[in-house]
């Protein structure tokens, strides 16, 4: 089985989160940051505030690392291994960023470590300004693009569209094709176009295999054109991190 590799999950501050702007394709979500897409982070956070509902199916922990504040949220199975987490702690969590539909930034935990050493902050904190100055002189931001076309023609009519004027197509697009270290590891992450298929595929299945109640999880395996069944599940379960489908009942989705 081919295993898609896993983005990298980025050391930010909480306040970074909120100044980028969430993007939904349908390849996936990210969040465009001052550093470039994101999709994972790493936080270093006080817990400041927990939620457990009575049916002990869904957990919530308000977190604070001083620039701002976010919420970590976790379902069924998940809550388990937040289980022995108080206020107070310190912790060092790796996980998805989503969006809820009115806008709210939050975290799906993938792992969760209480920090007992208070010099891992100040750690934290160099390693995140180092890579605000490392991925800050490579990322193409949104101005940039704007600025590389207003210094090429004014540099042209000086010399050639006087007096050769058919050569300016010729060599604007050699100009154009210009990547950074960053973007081609980014690219590189991006679903193929066969992952984008079978993504697209499943959706379809949700949608003509709900007969009122949901599509069941065997239909959509039993029909899909991918022999691969966990690459079934993984696009079942990321869309339902993205919000895009819901479970009205166990092994049944349904398109929100």
């Amino acid at each position: 089985m081919k295993l898609r590799p896993r983005l990298t999950a980025y050391k930010l501050h909480i306040s970074d989160l909120y100044a980028g702007s969430y993007v939904r394709k349908e390849t996936g979500s990210f969040l465009d940051t001052s550093i470039g897409p994101v999709t994972r982070v790493r936080l270093l956070c006080t817990i400041v505030q927990r939620y457990d509902n009575v049916e002990k199916k869904y957990t919530s922990f308000t977190l604070d690392d001083a620039t701002d504040t976010i919420r970590l949220k976790a379902w069924r199975e998940d809550i388990e291994a937040l289980a022995d987490y108080k206020v107070g702690d310190i912790v060092d969590v790796i996980g998805k960023i989503r969006q809820q539909e009115d806008g709210e930034l939050f975290i799906i935990p993938e792992n969760v470590i209480k920090v007992e050493d208070v010099n891992v902050e100040l750690l934290r904190q160099l390693e995140i300004i180092e890579l605000h100055n490392l991925m800050g002189g490579k990322t193409v931001t949104k101005t940039q693009p704007e600025k590389e076309p207003k210094k090429e023609p004014k540099k042209e009519p000086k010399k050639e569209p006087k007096k050769e004027p058919k050569k300016e197509p010729k060599k604007e697009p050699k100009k154009e094709p210009k990547k950074t270290e960053h973007t081609e590891e980014i690219e590189k992450q991006l679903p193929q176009e066969s992952e984008v298929d079978t993504r697209q595929e499943v959706m379809n299945l949700i949608r003509t295999l709900d007969a009122g109640k949901g599509a069941s999880y065997k239909e959509i395996v039993e029909n899909s054109s991918e022999d691969d069944e966990d690459a079934v599940e993984t696009i079942i379960l990321d869309l339902l991190n993205e919000g895009v489908i819901y479970e009205p009942e166990p092994g049944r989705y349904k398109e929100l």
